[in-house]
């Protein structure tokens, strides 16, 4: 799905890379801007990335979780 018009325009975005992000407690988008040209090298780095991101958000959610516990 394309970005808005306005926010392509605000922040001069002319590529996205638009990574998905789903853990068992999560999903949402990691998007890298900025980069005009992208090949398939950055969107391995992305993927890479966006798999580390969605380690640690769930490590972090589960220490919450866990610190939760001890509390109640």
């Amino acid at each position: 799905m394309p970005l808005h018009v306005e926010l392509q325009a605000w922040f001069d975005i002319a590529a996205v890379l638009d990574l998905s992000l789903r853990g068992e407690s999560l999903q949402g988008y990691l998007l890298a801007l900025g980069k005009a040209r992208l090949t398939t090298d950055d969107l391995l780095l992305g993927e890479i990335v966006a798999s580390q991101v969605v380690a640690h958000m769930e490590q972090f959610y589960l220490s919450q979780r866990h610190q939760a516990a001890l509390t109640h």
